[in-house]
């Protein structure tokens, strides 16, 4: 994976150095859109919670991709069981869409959390615990990170509206990633603007276990367009649909000073109150990243 890390000596400059950076390859790239992922802690590989699941089951590598689909499905298969597939009209929700309001209160499902706002990637990174952030426990002591992926061509998006079974969206996902803009069955996904990455699981790579380009550190174009940042000229040639860029732990402080008084994002916006308590919340802990097939 192509990671950059910014250079200043400061925590506070390194804050809106990285910052910076993001937003630049955000706006400046014409033919480039990138979705945007922020984590509290960059030590684990980028990979939907149910491919963590099969991998915890000592499933074999061959078999994984098969394997994800039969416990998506069961999965589906339970929420339904469970009339968790009704929406507030009283609408039946297709797969993906079932699958996004799953994922929502904490199930894993083969989605991949990603926002078309990079300043929310930011929030999530730095602000792991929105109540107390830096409270023990909190992640605020680890190095975070931003990840940009390169959001696919038109042909391979997944509309809001699509009511293909999961199945037949998981075939397609195996010749390359698929972006799905779900509606927005939760106020979260609104407000995040939140969407999904839905590829084919593939050999585990030490970095992604999602079937994605990451590129070669010896092409490395994100460090050339970072050297270059500014500056008139022809930008290095794009080698990879992965892009990283760290957030040194001492400046995440400084990030949530400038998110909350530049942005004019907060806990309650990012996180509005859940007035009721869903059945679906309960439900979707018993599926959870860490629970066992």
């Amino acid at each position: 994976m192509l990671i950059w890390t910014p250079r200043s000596t400061t925590p506070e400059h390194k804050a809106r150095q990285v910052l910076s950076a993001v937003q630049h390859m955000h706006v400046t790239f014409k033919e480039e859109v990138w979705l945007w992922r922020g984590e509290a802690e960059d030590r684990y590989r980028l990979e939907p919670g149910m491919h963590t699941r099969v991998l915890g089951d000592g499933t074999a590598l061959h078999d994984a991709q098969a394997t994800t689909r039969e416990h998506t499905t069961t999965l589906l298969d339970k929420a339904r069981a469970a009339g968790l597939d009704r929406s507030p009209s009283d609408r039946s929700y297709p797969d993906l869409a079932l699958l996004a309001h799953l994922q929502h209160y904490g199930a894993a499902t083969p989605l991949l959390d990603v926002s078309v706002d990079p300043l929310i990637a930011f929030w999530m990174a730095v602000f792991a615990d929105a109540d107390d952030p830096v409270k023990a426990g909190s992640k605020d002591h680890l190095d975070g990170r931003i990840l940009g992926i390169l959001r696919p061509s038109e042909d391979r998006w997944i509309s809001p509206v699509d009511d293909r079974s999961y199945t037949e969206v998981a075939a397609q996902s195996e010749s390359g990633y698929l972006w799905y803009r779900p509606p927005y069955v939760a106020e979260r996904l609104r407000i995040q603007r939140g969407s999904f990455i839905l590829g084919a699981f593939t050999t585990p790579h030490e970095e992604s276990t999602l079937n994605l380009n990451l590129g070669d550190v010896d092409s490395d174009f994100l460090a050339k367009r970072m050297t270059r940042m500014g500056q008139r000229g022809k930008p290095a040639q794009r080698t990879a649909e992965v892009i990283c860029f760290k957030i040194p732990r001492s400046s995440k402080p400084y990030l949530r000073e400038l998110l909350v008084s530049r942005s004019g994002l907060d806990s309650e916006t990012v996180y509005p109150i859940a007035w009721t308590d869903h059945p679906i919340q309960s439900f979707a802990r018993r599926f959870g990243r860490t629970i066992p097939l």
